[in-house]
């Protein structure tokens, strides 16, 4: 089955230096030097080669089709195809004059690993949708091997700025991720619209769904492992220079694949998934009046509008909560997001409603899920994931 959506049919994409619709930020990280290039497509469909400009910037020169032939707009030469403009220009070192400024086709910069070609994708069955887009399962030719993944793609051609910027953060995050406990990331599919995101392919459910579904049969062992494997994938991610943030960490975000055909314990591993939010850095700004999970958000981080590890651990806390409560329920389940806003995240101290430990969840979890909830002028006090790892590792070692 060969890949959806295509647009591009010129044989300039044959070129190992087209990068697709590559957005401007990604190619300033590309081109570092002068003369040196790639052929992009720009937002508006337009085919540019797109050169080093100097310090944080590009210059683009605009591949343009006339009844002679394709020229680079402002030039004279002319070749009755794309593919032989570009050969042209790089060939030769015919100069490139616009503005004054001499520019020549000389350091041709490879297309990134994780820019995906739609050439090299299958789609199959339908997995899921939501607002974001439609995930599918599908294939990807990995050098020569095919694999299973998942493949989240924006929905319809006319997708928004706001959506395409999202995936392609997501995107700048997931790059270079290798952990077990992290779903993989395998790249961008940029040069067909609709854009994708290709990811490793999980065979379970989000703990969430699992814990709601199959939960009557699981013990505290498992439950225990659960949240080994989140703070094993929350451990490397802060442990990363700079470290990268979630800030959406949750049961809904946490994916089970089986390592096997038994859903054992010894085949079950667990993936921190979704970095639609993530931020890199030590700390950031938020803008408060944006929609979030209030569930889940550091009330500290809500008045002082920034984030940073600790407000990944305080969501930890409350992933505890859910993945300890029999049966499943998610934070402050009876209380509509406006109380949860006005009991737990803008209300002083001493009137601050707290989140009560699930029944039944073991001494040794419930003392973690406090420590992780800290806040005020205990705050600091969390512990960090490195630590987190190690008490639940503990923890399950004796169990």
């Amino acid at each position: 089955m060969g890949a959806k959506h295509s647009i591009i049919k010129e044989d300039h994409t044959k070129f190992p230096f087209w990068c697709g619709y590559l957005p401007d930020a990604d190619a300033l990280e590309l081109l570092k030097n002068k003369n040196e290039f790639i052929l992009r497509c720009l937002e508006n469909d337009s085919l540019s080669l797109t050169l080093y400009g100097g310090p944080e910037k590009i210059s683009n020169f605009l591949l343009q089709k006339n009844n002679s032939g394709w020229h680079l707009a402002g030039q004279k030469s002319t070749e009755p195809t794309s593919k032989e403009l570009v050969e042209f220009y790089w060939c030769t070192k015919q100069a490139i004059i616009l503005k004054g400024d001499c520019d020549r086709l000389e350091s041709p910069i490879l297309r990134p690993h994780w820019l995906l070609s739609s050439a090299k994708v299958w789609f199959g069955d339908k997995l899921g949708e939501g607002a974001y887009g439609v995930v599918y399962k599908g294939e990807l030719m990995d050098g020569g091997t095919v694999i299973d993944v998942a493949i989240k793609q924006l929905v319809g051609k006319d997708m928004k700025k706001e959506q395409i910027a999202n995936l392609w953060s997501e995107a700048r995050i997931m790059t270079g991720l290798r952990n077990e406990h992290v779903i993989r990331f395998y790249g961008i599919v940029n040069d067909s619209k609709p854009f994708s995101i290709v990811l490793e392919y999980i065979n379970g459910k989000s703990v969430d769904s699992f814990l709601r579904e199959e939960g009557a049969d699981s013990d505290d062992k498992m439950r225990t492992k659960i949240i080994l494997g989140a703070a094993r994938g929350m451990k490397y991610l802060h442990s990363q220079n700079p470290p990268f943030l979630h800030l959406d960490l949750a049961t809904r975000n946490l994916l089970i694949n089986w390592n096997g055909r038994q859903k054992t314990l010894n085949n079950m591993v667990v993936k921190v998934a979704d970095f639609g939010l993530s931020k890199r850095g030590q700390k950031h700004t938020i803008d408060t009046d944006q929609p979030t999970n209030l569930r889940w958000l550091d009330p500290d981080s809500f008045r002082s509008k920034s984030v940073d590890k600790l407000t990944d651990v305080y969501a930890f806390g409350v992933t505890l909560f859910e993945v300890f409560i029999r049966p499943y329920e998610f934070p402050y389940a009876k209380w509509s997001a406006r109380k949860v806003y006005e009991q737990v995240i803008d209300v002083p101290k001493a009137k601050r409603k707290r989140l009560n430990k699930p029944e039944g969840m073991p001494v040794t979890i419930g003392n973690l899920m406090e420590a992780c909830m800290k806040f005020d002028d205990k705050r600091d006090e969390r512990p960090s994931f490195e630590q987190i790892e190690k008490i639940v590792d503990n923890i399950y070692r004796k169990m």
